[in-house]
């Protein structure tokens, strides 16, 4: 190269260099970034109809006082323990003439207070939940609680304090004392809660008794706390779902004649009876002839049913066995490597029965072959048994039927879809794939390894973050979400969730890339959901609430606090501990490339170089001392010089990947 080609390509770069990164970072440069916006505290009022979904209030956005790049000026750990605190101090029943330090199930951020039933808004309810009784409005929710008495518990056990698990034992002791019916059913679930307001046990749409295997309760904590209540609710489980005992077909709620049940249902009580064998392998006393003498024949047969209305060629269960002749008996979603096969998995983990845990790999191993399309590095929603994908659009009623199937999540995956409890358990799919792959990595012969399923899981995720955006199908029933509240993020299980998932995959891979995107992820999460020491079930309402998932996210903030230690740096692209002008250099030979996730100038995980990555490494991550204050150049202006630079400097170019510090 010339000295005037020399001279020609360091005045270009230091214009570029120079407005790029000593610019004013401006609210149209943010609007190129792809971050999640600081919230500014406001209400957005809904003026447009959408005919075909389901209403929605108007999104309530509060301002979290984070963001993304003040996120880590503080620990991970140290924002769940302070929600837990805050939990422990304002969260309690201090309601009615009746009090104790029971959990309430909702709380209102801005006076920590617990609304009554008639104060909760409709908020999310139609696309969400579904219905008003599940957010447990005015009281606390037992089950709900679980995945927040897990997070209590691990913090215990990261941070010494054992406030926290202290905590949880007096919730259960009081759970399990007063919370306890005549049918030996507890007050708990998807139909029941109980009222802080008016002391009483309530519940909706006929107070049954409902669980499925989402809250995954900790049987094995409430068992030290009162054993001779959980005997009793477990086998009132028994009793009261399993509506013939000799071939396993039960009904989702308890005591009433057997209808369409789903396989989350199943999972909660294969694993309950599970843990009961590991309590008491014996033969139970008095069983009648033709049923089940022991707990693990009782978890065994309800597996079995699932079995039997397999495809024998895919392997592949529907959601709803008992009902081949609708839509659930004939199609499978992601509740069976989501809810369903991690209740095998604990249900193996009770019991140490292999058997549960060679069908939660046969499962697993259909899902995995079936589910993916390599044409589209995309999971499809739902499939036929067949393996077939089930397709758009996602219709409201069945044709000819009238029957209600919103919850089928047709066509390809829409990740960060609002919906709680149904079918579109996606998170939940990545998480516990790669929980499997921890687990039992070296066991049996696949056809699609765990390890292949999980990194494409990986790779679909990031290729879909910042989790601000849903389905733009004009027919799917939560439109207004998707147009008026997902540009504000996600629900906090979700990004518990996948936080986890990616922690998961850092502790059993040793690839760094997975922390970043877990770190990615809780950045995301904290800065949109944080607010005055609380977390909320999502940023456009102004509620804790536990059905949203909240104990998840809690759960995984811990988990990720535990790897500090192991943290590199955001941009780092050649490994020396300064995100500085080489790292610059690195991303602009790299623009518009396809690189490995987080190396040679990919920021954002996503396994590409674009307009994105520089806007996030100049907001969020580069270290320079430069003090000039030009702007940051239009996207135009920006790739013009990209486009020349390379061309005078002869295509030379550096390949780094971030290293640890």
């Amino acid at each position: 190269m010339t000295v005037d080609a020399r001279v020609t390509v360091t005045v270009l770069f230091r214009l570029l260099l120079l407005s790029f990164l000593c610019g004013a970072f401006t609210a149209s440069a943010a609007a190129h970034c792809g971050c999640p916006h600081d919230l500014a505290s406001f209400t957005a009022s809904a003026t447009t109809t959408y005919p075909d979904s389901f209403p929605i209030d108007a999104p309530v956005v509060l301002p979290s006082g984070i963001s993304r790049l003040q996120v880590e000026d503080r620990t991970y750990l140290s924002y769940a323990t302070e929600v837990m605190d805050n939990l422990m101090t304002y969260g309690t029943d201090r309601y009615g003439s009746v009090q104790s330090q029971f959990l309430v199930s909702n709380l209102d951020v801005r006076t920590k207070n617990n609304p009554t039933a008639a104060e909760l808004p409709l908020s999310d309810m139609n696309v969400r939940i579904l219905r008003q009784g599940r957010r447990s409005p005015g009281g606390g929710n037992f089950l709900h609680n679980q995945p927040v008495y897990r997070a209590m518990n691990r913090a215990s056990q990261v941070t010494g304090d054992s406030n926290y698990t202290d905590f949880v034992d007096a919730n259960m002791d009081w759970a399990l004392t007063n919370l306890i019916n005549g049918d030996g059913t507890l007050q708990w679930g998807w139909h029941r809660h109980y009222d802080v307001h008016t002391d009483i046990k309530t519940g909706h749409a006929g107070n049954y008794h409902e669980i499925h295997g989402m809250d995954a309760p900790l049987w094995e904590q409430m068992w030290q706390r009162n054993s001779s209540t959980i005997e009793t609710a477990i086998t009132s489980m028994w009793n009261g779902h399993v509506r013939d005992k000799t071939n396993g077909r039960i009904n989702r709620h308890a005591f009433q004649e057997a209808e369409g049940t789903f396989a989350m249902t199943y999972s909660s009580l294969i694993e309950a009876f599970a843990f009961m064998a590991s309590k008491d392998p014996g033969i139970i006393p008095g069983t009648p002839v033709g049923e089940p003498t022991t707990w693990i024949d009782r978890a065994k047969l309800l597996e079995d049913y699932t079995w039997d209305g397999r495809d024998t060629i895919t392997n592949l269960i529907p959601d709803s066995a008992q009902v081949p002749q609708f839509w659930n008996g004939q199609t499978v979603s992601p509740t069976m490597p989501g809810v369903y096969v991690p209740g095998l998995i604990r249900a193996y983990e009770y019991s140490g029965d292999v058997y549960f845990r060679d069908r939660a790999l046969t499962y697993l191993d259909a899902w995995g072959t079936y589910s993916y399309d390599i044409s589209t590095d995309n999971f499809w929603g739902a499939l036929d048994l067949n393996g077939s994908p089930r397709p758009t659009p996602r219709i409201l009623w069945e044709e000819g039927t009238g029957t209600e199937r919103p919850w089928e999540p047709r066509g390809y995956i829409d990740m960060w879809a609002p919906l709680g409890e149904t079918m579109d358990h996606f998170p939940d799919t990545a998480q516990f794939i790669a929980k499997a792959y921890a687990d039992f990595n070296t066991t049996g012969s696949l056809t699609t390894p765990l390890l292949t399923t999980a990194e494409r899981w990986a790779s679909y995720i990031r290729k879909n973050m910042p989790a601000n955006q849903t389905t733009d199908e004009p027919e799917a029933f939560y439109r207004q979400y998707s147009e008026e509240w997902a540009q504000y993020g996600t629900y906090a299980e979700h990004y518990g969730r996948t936080i986890d998932f990616f922690v998961t995959m850092f502790e059993e891979t040793g690839d760094d890339s997975y922390l970043l995107s877990a770190r990615d992820m809780a950045k995301d999460g904290i800065s949109a959901l944080w607010y005055d020491g609380l977390l909320r079930g999502h940023a456009a309402k102004p509620y804790y609430e536990a059905v949203d998932g909240v104990g998840d996210l809690l759960e995984a903030l811990v988990a990720l606090g535990e790897h500090e230690g192991d943290f590199t740096k955001f941009g780092d692209f050649d490994g020396n501990g300064t995100v500085d002008d080489d790292d610059f250099n690195v991303m602009r030979l790299h623009m518009n490339t396809t690189v490995s996730a987080y190396a040679d100038g990919d920021v954002d995980g996503d396994g590409r170089v674009t307009l994105q990555d520089f806007n996030r490494f100049k907001y969020e991550y580069y270290e320079g001392t430069s003090a000039l204050s030009l702007a940051i150049p239009e996207p135009s202006t920006f790739l013009l010089l990209l486009t020349a630079l390379p061309a005078l400097i002869g295509g030379r170019r550096r390949s780094r990947v971030a290293m640890r510090e």
